[in-house]
């Protein structure tokens, strides 16, 4: 699937006939739902650069409406729920996350009403208005918690230090720092304060 849209607006989206009323018009374009989605050697365009992309997830959820409040005025208003998704570049080990999005699409805008994106530790919150497709310039809101576990898995790097191993350093250092301005060796006891002791 291959969706495009110009800078004047203009897209291969579906517009359906609107018969002429007196009151609000909403049409249901598609409701799509499925119970486990597998996709295998795809890729993702962003800004010409292709990006390979293998992902499986289950209970996805997809509702498109066509709303009409007046004539002339209609717009795209989407619903998306994924879960348990699994998403790798190449074959990479992937991570796993949880996805939902509420947006609504005129003929000129793109307002993102609500993304939800939650990972095992961590949770991202988005809210996001494109007032022009004629220039690029988003207005974006967003709140949320990172866990360095998850960014570990993300970026691959199994040896990235958590909050624990950041702390336990910044002790160390604190420690070696304060034994070369005395001009001494760092003691044991030092090292099991930095460390903690075993329990």
């Amino acid at each position: 699937m291959a969706v495009r849209f110009e800078k004047n607006g203009d897209s291969n989206l579906p517009s359906p006939k609107i018969q002429a009323a007196n009151r609000p018009w909403r049409e249901t374009l598609f409701h799509l739902r499925v119970g486990r989605l597998v996709l295998r050697d795809g890729s993702a365009t962003v800004n010409d650069r292709r990006i390979p992309l293998e992902l499986h997830g289950q209970e996805l959820e997809f509702l498109l409406h066509f709303d009409a409040p007046s004539p002339g005025s209609g717009s795209y208003v989407g619903n998306f729920n994924w879960q348990k998704v699994e998403l790798s570049e190449r074959r990479d080990i992937p991570f796993r996350f949880d996805i939902s999005a509420k947006f609504t699409l005129h003929r000129d805008t793109f307002e993102l009403d609500e993304l939800v994106w939650k990972l095992p530790h961590s949770e991202l919150n988005l809210r996001a208005e494109l007032p022009t497709f004629a220039r690029p310039d988003w207005n974006v809101r967003y709140r949320g918690r990172l866990s360095l576990a998850d960014v570990r898995t993300i970026l691959r790097q199994p040896t990235t230090p958590d909050w624990e191993d950041a702390v336990i350093n910044q002790r160390l250092i604190k420690a070696a720092y304060r034994s070369a301005t005395e001009r001494r060796e760092v003691r044991l006891e030092e090292i099991v304060s930095a460390v903690g002791a075993p329990g």
